[in-house]
């Protein structure tokens, strides 16, 4: 649960899950064109998506294609509402 609330404090990372998120799934080469980030940078904010479970990855020839795992979406919302009632 912290790991994901920390993954999500940066403003790049959840804007990168709600762009995932609202297509379904997409390539790391569209997702980069759309943010004004270097690759290294875009590599290290789904690396730590990656890690904490919000997003899987499929490689696709050179591309890397990246989905949501709804899952761990609808688990950290649980546990926040557990945490936090009300």
């Amino acid at each position: 649960f912290l790991r994901i609330a920390k993954a999500l404090s940066d403003p790049n990372r959840l804007e990168i899950l709600e762009r995932v998120a609202a297509e379904g799934d997409i390539t790391c080469a569209d997702l980069l064109g759309s943010f004004s980030i270097s690759q290294a940078t875009m590599s290290h904010h789904l690396r730590e998506l990656r890690e904490v479970g919000l997003l899987a990855c499929e490689k696709e020839g050179k591309c890397v294609r990246l989905r949501l795992v709804a899952g761990a979406m609808a688990a950290y919302r649980d546990e926040l509402a557990r945490r936090i009632p009300g």
